[in-house]
């Protein structure tokens, strides 16, 4: 599961009105090999909170995109899978 916590500039938390995820592919994880892609369904909108099941151990980038107000931001890290 992961759990985006998302500010402003001022690091105050934004609304759901704020961040507002593009549909059902807000999030977009890849293997390192770019064999593997995976778009997890929200568990939790209002708390930008999904689910993912891993189907091997390895690294990961797993991106986030939504609209912060008027244009579409993408946020990208790494994620090692044990």
């Amino acid at each position: 599961t992961f759990r985006f916590d998302a500010t402003d500039l001022e690091g105050l938390p934004l609304s759901e009105m704020d961040a507002i995820p593009l549909g059902e592919g807000q999030v977009l994880i890849v293997d390192e090999a770019l064999t593997t892609l995976l778009r997890p369904a929200p568990t939790n909108r209002q708390t930008l909170q999904f689910s993912a099941t891993f189907p091997q151990p390895g690294k990961y980038r797993v991106y986030l995109l939504f609209w912060n107000p008027d244009r579409r931001q993408q946020l990208g890290f790494v994620v090692d899978v044990k």
